[in-house]
């Protein structure tokens, strides 16, 4: 009637801009940049409706200023811009298209042998489903980026931190020195030592896996759900902690 023709493209951008709509006021949401994001929403509307009104001297305005709102948004929104950025650079898609090399999994499974080779004793906390807020706050707080270098500062024997669990949430590994409690289990072996104990214990109240590599034995296990398990190598760890973390990093 009107001459309109509606395409499957011009679905698809609808729905691609919606989502990144979505996705920017999700971003702002609860900042600061939050009021400022409003009044550029009301600054567009208003510019919308003056070319629709046929204002043309309140058009001319909008149409001159728009290289400077497009430089002044870059300014004001650089930290959500630089946060934007940084969640499609951890994206799963995007990471195997760049051929990112080392994921958080691969970190901890590396590491884990190698401290194995050299008998150095660690506790490795993922957290998944239930929030292991309560534990954090009970040890030393980091929220650092994980990587071996991270990991070996915290479980070398002279490291004041060495002592109690690492906590990883996601990429990031948010305390160390975190005491967790021990299983209550009676059908645990005595044999057992503390760092296993601690494993079982908190995987038997949440629903966290954790990696543990035994100081005494040069021995790597996994444990979830109130169960243990050794890992056979590199390979076995790598499949059972993408298969327990499946969705979470």
């Amino acid at each position: 009637m009107f001459g309109l023709s509606f395409r499957v493209q011009d679905a698809v951008d609808i729905l691609v801009m919606a989502f990144v709509i979505y996705r920017l006021m999700l971003l702002v949401k609860g900042t600061p940049a939050a009021p400022m994001a409003a009044g550029v929403v009301i600054v567009g509307l208003a510019a919308g409706a003056a070319s629709l009104l046929g204002l043309h001297s309140l058009n001319w305005f909008f149409e001159h200023l728009r290289g400077v709102w497009f430089i002044a948004a870059i300014i004001v929104f650089q930290p959500e811009l630089r946060k934007a950025l940084g969640l499609l650079g951890k994206n799963r898609l995007v990471r195997a298209v760049l051929g990112r090399k080392e994921t958080t999994v691969d970190v901890v499974v590396n590491t884990a042998f190698e401290f194995a080779a050299r008998r150095v004793g660690a506790l490795l906390v993922f957290e998944r489903t239930v929030p292991l807020g309560n534990y954090v706050e009970r040890g030393v707080r980091l929220n650092g980026e994980i990587s071996r270098e991270l990991l070996g500062a915290i479980f070398e024997a002279h490291s004041p931190l060495h002592d109690g669990a690492a906590i990883i949430e996601g990429d990031r590994v948010t305390a160390a020195a975190v005491m967790l409690p021990l299983t209550e289990n009676p059908e645990v072996a005595k044999s057992r030592g503390a760092r296993h104990r601690a494993a079982l214990g908190i995987t038997e109240i949440t629903d966290a896996v954790v990696v543990v590599i035994s100081e005494e034995t040069g021995r790597v296990a996994i444990a979830a759900d109130g169960q243990l398990k050794p890992a056979t190598g590199v390979e076995d760890l790598k499949a059972s902690l993408q298969d327990y973390l499946k969705g979470r990093l």
